[in-house]
């Protein structure tokens, strides 16, 4: 049903720079991979760790091989989207002083880092090499 929405509401707003939010967990990376399959271009949310992040883009990968090996132009676009406040939200009355507003950062510093090791990866590689400009990474604080 996601995808369907997904596909629905990006034709009725016929505007390319549009992204359909599609959250990042185990249950949403079936949706993140046939809507890019299908030229929907994603904004990835809900992502609380590093592995949420690798399974959001290897889903968003996979739609993309899927359009190459289907002759499909890859060029699809998505922003996974990372909200560093939330886990220092989610902690403060439990952390120590000395820890409170740093738990954010530091998740955040896996995430690009895995961010930074995927564009490096062989795969990606493969990708890029017919065309496919990508995913970002938005890291925001939400107030």
């Amino acid at each position: 049903m996601t995808v369907e929405v997904a596909r629905s509401l990006h034709t009725k707003a016929a505007r390319p720079n549009l992204f359909i939010k599609i959250p990042g967990t185990k249950e949403g990376a079936a949706a993140i991979e046939e809507a890019t399959f299908l030229g929907v271009p994603v904004n990835v949310t809900l992502l609380f760790s590093r592995e949420h992040y690798l399974g959001a883009v290897a889903a968003y990968m996979s739609g993309l091989e899927r359009r190459v090996a289907a002759g499909l132009v890859p060029d699809v676009r998505s922003v996974a989207s990372l909200f560093v406040s939330r886990w220092d939200k989610a902690t403060m009355e439990r952390a120590p002083a000395d820890l409170r507003d740093k738990l954010g950062i530091a998740v955040g510093q896996q995430i690009y880092k895995a961010y930074r090791d995927v564009l490096d990866s062989d795969r990606w590689q493969r990708l890029s090499s017919v065309s496919v400009r990508g995913t970002h990474l938005l890291e925001a604080e939400r107030l």
